[in-house]
Parts: structure tokens; sequence; C-alpha cells
């Protein structure tokens, strides 16, 4: 076992999320070695993911396509006193459906079945190997998210004064302050997570 792996994309996470990106670079350019950490054994985990045909511009349905395993042409919605049928298509994804099609894209030898102890310009491993890439994605929510756990005290709190935005940083649903659950997004740039 090496100590370390190099590769030109490494995509900690095997959500959905993680497993379309590794798709989508799989796909349109087929020339990078693209690795998938993922620590459970079925990429996807045991979910269901739904959406309506509007929610995908035509020209993206490719990615997704060949992953939907139901459709649906209209959709019901259904309470007590009132009912309407929109008239657009629903679909649905199985994880089972993501994770074959993204082991049957990049092969076993590309997804390392192993939790990520820490994102910096690399990934690091539990038994001490590291996964060196040209560019290092997190997809793996803001509960795994690196920003979450080894770099939290680097990330403005509350009271921190953000441009355009109130001194306390916007409120959630609740009306409670998320300025303190900041996080990187997909292209480092600063994003708010309420």
């Amino acid at each position: 076992m090496p100590d370390e792996i190099k590769c030109d994309v490494a995509i900690a996470g095997g959500g959905l999320a993680g497993g379309l990106i590794a798709l989508a670079l799989a796909e349109m350019r087929p020339e990078l070695d693209v690795r998938l950490i993922e620590s459970t054994p079925g990429i996807g985990g045991n979910h269901i993911w739904s959406f309506f045909d509007s929610d995908i511009e035509p020209g993206a349905r490719w990615l997704v396509e060949p992953l939907i395993c139901h459709h649906w042409s209209n959709y019901d919605v259904a309470f007590p006193s009132h009912r309407r049928t929109l008239q657009t298509g629903y679909n649905s994804i199985e994880s089972e459906r993501l994770d074959a099609a993204v082991r049957a894209k990049l092969g076993p030898d590309r997804i390392v079945a192993a939790q990520v102890s820490m994102i910096g310009s690399a990934i690091e491993l539990p038994d001490g190997r590291t996964i060196a890439a040209g560019t290092v994605i997190d997809a793996r929510g803001p509960a795994g998210s690196f920003m979450s756990r080894s770099r939290l005290a680097e990330v403005p709190g509350p009271e921190a004064s953000y441009p355009g935005r109130s001194r306390s940083g916007p409120a959630d649903r609740d009306g409670r302050n998320c300025a303190a659950k900041r996080w990187l997004s997909l292209h480092l740039l600063p994003a708010v997570r309420c």
C-alpha cells in the first residue's frame, strides 16, 4: 500500500454531490485521474433523491438521465382540503443506481474506501496515507466538512462584520444568527450556511 496516492482530482465524499462530480469529470475529462474517497460501503448511502424535470436544464440532463430509476409524467399534491396536479415530470434516483454508475465509470482502483482525517492541500487518511491532488473537493456536506471540525476556530463567529450584511450576519428561518456556521464553498468562496 503506497503512503501517497497521486491524482489530478480527489473528491472527499461519495454522496450525491461527490458521485455526480466524479461522473461528470469521468465523462467530460476522461484523461484526468479522479479519485473518490468514501467511508461507507455504498456510494450514495441509502437514499432516494427526487426532482422535477424543470429543476435541471435540458443541456445538463445527460448527467442524471442514466441514473433515473422512476419517472412520472405529472405530480399530484394533496392536502386534506386541497388537491392539485402539477403538469411537470417528476423523477427519482436511488442510491444503488448511483453506486453502480460511479463504480462502472471510475473502476475499483479509483474509489478509496476510507474515512477522511483531514483536508488541506492533500487528503489525509487515518492509516497514514495521503492523497495528493491538483484539485481537492470536499463533498462531504456540512457535517463532514473540514471546516466544521479542523478549522472552525479560523472562521469568524457571529460578532464578525461581513460586507453587505448586518453586523451579526444573516438569520436563518427561525431568526437565529447563523454567521458562526460559515464554511468554504466548492469554489473556496465564503458562503453562509443556516
